[in-house]
């Protein structure tokens, strides 16, 4: 897959913010050096173009398409080309929060079902956080008075069984996300 990455020039700023922060995130979660994954100019195989499983219906398609192509391990290349203004009497469907904000939710449900480890584990931190939160008071309540708290000592064993049932989750995900994966390259390297 090659990409066109548009460099600034007539580029509406809440855009171009918006781009640079969705793109650092697919980054950050897909470990793959592209500078402009929401670029509508592109260029595919056919092989590429027969094994995508499209499953989006607005402008998420461009951040779709990268991060099947980052998934699927493939090269992606990229020319530079000049961004010039809109011709005269036309405009952008683009909305730029509502499209934006559908864009990241894709990106989350790429990591929940892609990288489901990651994804389980930073809510199993969190129910963790909360139960030493709310247990290591009991723990030192006990230590002095040798009184608990039920109520408290109970929401703190909950947080804690929470965080090890998703980090449970979070395996279990990633050992299926993982024979999914591969059947998917499998079945894009079997395709003539």
């Amino acid at each position: 897959m090659v990409t066109v990455v548009r460099k600034a020039g007539k580029y509406r700023k809440g855009h171009s913010f918006g781009n640079k922060m969705l793109t650092g995130f697919a980054k950050f979660l897909f470990g793959n050096n592209v500078n402009d994954i929401l670029s509508g100019y592109r260029v595919f195989s056919r092989k590429f173009v027969k094994t995508f499983p499209a499953t989006s219906r607005g402008f998420e398609i461009e951040a779709e398409l990268t991060i099947f192509a980052m998934q699927m391990r493939m090269q992606i290349g990229e020319m530079d080309a000049e961004y010039k203004s809109r011709p005269e009497g036309s405009f952008s469907k683009l909305n730029t929060f509502r499209d934006g904000f559908r864009i990241l939710f894709l990106m989350i449900y790429l990591l929940m079902t892609e990288k489901p480890i990651i994804f389980w584990w930073i809510i199993a931190l969190f129910f963790a956080l909360f139960g030493f939160y709310y247990g290591i008071p009991v723990i030192l309540s006990f230590i002095k008075e040798g009184f608990v708290p039920i109520a408290t000592s109970v929401l703190a064993t909950g947080f804690i069984l929470l965080s090890g049932i998703c980090i449970i989750t979070g395996l279990i995900m990633n050992a299926i996300g993982r024979a999914i994966a591969e059947n998917r390259r499998f079945k894009y390297n079997s395709f003539n």
